[in-house]
């Protein structure tokens, strides 16, 4: 088969026929184009939609940003009071009144007192309790269901002089619960803190200053059925709180130095004389003070407190003599725990969280332990093992917050 090439007056007319796939420019030169009304108005509106899309935007992200930080810093409903102080009606309220450390409140008269013991618990100063349903057991519930319980303590040596009620609980908070959230309140021209728990058991708390190193607690406890309804009722029995002066009663307390190891304190008289013996190092219970109270009623002396001293031979810190002197068993086994706390005049304490009834007390076994500021003496506080009717056990805690050491 033969192949004949094309004549060029056939490629001629086939190029003049093929339509061609150039791209046309259909570009207009600048100086001919024409800006009409029409054109004016469309960038004008698209102009306003952007603006009107910004701001909304804007309005959002503030918004979005503002309810992040109510739900990060509050995470739980924030007592009612600390805004404002709600109108509560106290008609038919009982009154309770402490002169010991200054203070009153009111609360309603189906909330139950019960009596402490504050031979194990001498912080604790009044318990209410509410039973929304029958209990089986009033006086000790195993379950808080149906029930409010609503505790009071104080205790005179739990803070560091200067210290806020916000340094504290960040103190005493090792690790933080996120289940509640501390806020700062005021009552009158006393600022304390108030915590809002969502957890079982513990629901809300307040703690206020006492003195230079004390901390006062209200701790509401309530079942899950019960909590609302108790949360309530705390915050208006907390409006009706007020500190009376002074804070501690100590009236008719007397004063003991000591110019050889150069530390002072005050006691309480309970009216009757006291004594008070030096006990030299040949004494069988070593050096030491002893207060003893004149038993009216046979004329006996009653070794109410005292203190042993010891000398720091070592130069150890507080920690590593208690580590190296003290017997910790009975501690451990008693549950009990201790508190490091910082003493006037210098120094430094370690005080149990619970004192011990002085039928326990003897040898290592004592309320506090206490290093001088050189570190050449540790005192250890303890009660006599038979006070009598003089026992010290309530005042233990204001004879130590009282103890400091001089020049």
């Amino acid at each position: 088969m033969c192949i004949t090439p094309h004549s060029n007056s056939m490629e001629n007319n086939d190029q003049q026929n093929i339509p061609t796939n150039k791209p046309t420019n259909t570009f207009t030169d600048p100086n001919d184009i024409v800006i009409t009304k029409k054109h004016v108005h469309f960038f004008t509106y698209f102009l306003c939609v952007i603006v009107l899309l910004s701001v909304a935007l804007y309005a959002c992200l503030i918004m979005y940003r503002t309810n992040q930080v109510q739900t990060n810093s509050i995470g739980a409903p924030s007592p009612s009071f600390a805004t404002t102080t709600p109108i509560v009606n106290t008609t038919g309220w009982q009154t309770y009144m402490n002169s010991q450390y200054g203070f009153s409140f009111q609360y309603p008269s189906d909330w139950k007192s019960q009596s402490l013991d504050t031979t194990e618990t001498p912080e604790s100063i009044f318990d209410l309790y509410k039973y929304y349903t029958p209990q089986s057991d009033t006086s000790n519930p195993e379950s808080l269901q149906g029930v409010c319980k609503l505790g009071f303590f104080a205790d005179p040596l739990d803070r560091k002089p200067g210290e806020t009620m916000m340094q504290w609980n960040t103190r005493m908070e090792d690790i933080p619960n996120p289940y509640s959230t501390t806020t700062e309140v005021t009552y009158g021209s006393v600022k304390g803190i108030y915590t809002v728990g969502e957890e079982a058991g513990v629901t809300d708390s307040v703690y206020l200053p006492l003195s230079d190193t004390g901390v006062f607690g209200a701790v509401l406890y309530c079942g899950d059925d019960t909590r609302e309804e108790g949360r309530a009722v705390f915050n208006k029995i907390l409006s009706t709180f007020k500190f009376t002066s002074p804070q501690v009663d100590m009236t008719g307390w007397k004063t003991y130095m000591n110019s050889q190891y150069k530390f002072s304190l005050q006691y309480p008289t309970l009216g009757t004389e006291v004594d008070i013996y030096d006990r030299s190092p040949e004494d069988p219970q070593g050096l030491g003070v002893d207060f003893s109270y004149q038993d009216k009623t046979d004329n006996s002396a009653r070794t109410a407190f005292g203190f042993s001293i010891s000398q720091n031979i070592k130069k150890q810190s507080l920690k590593q003599w208690f580590e190296e002197n003290v017997d910790y068993n009975y501690f451990l086994i008693s549950n009990k725990s201790f508190d490091l706390v910082p003493v006037a005049g210098g120094g430094e304490m370690y005080v149990l969280d619970q004192f011990i009834p002085a039928t326990y007390q003897g040898g290592s076994v004592a309320d506090a332990y206490i290093m001088s500021p050189d570190k050449k003496y540790v005192f250890t506080f303890a009660k006599g093992q038979d006070p009598g009717d003089y026992s010290v056990q309530e005042y233990t805690s204001q004879i130590l917050s009282t103890f400091k050491f001089t020049k």
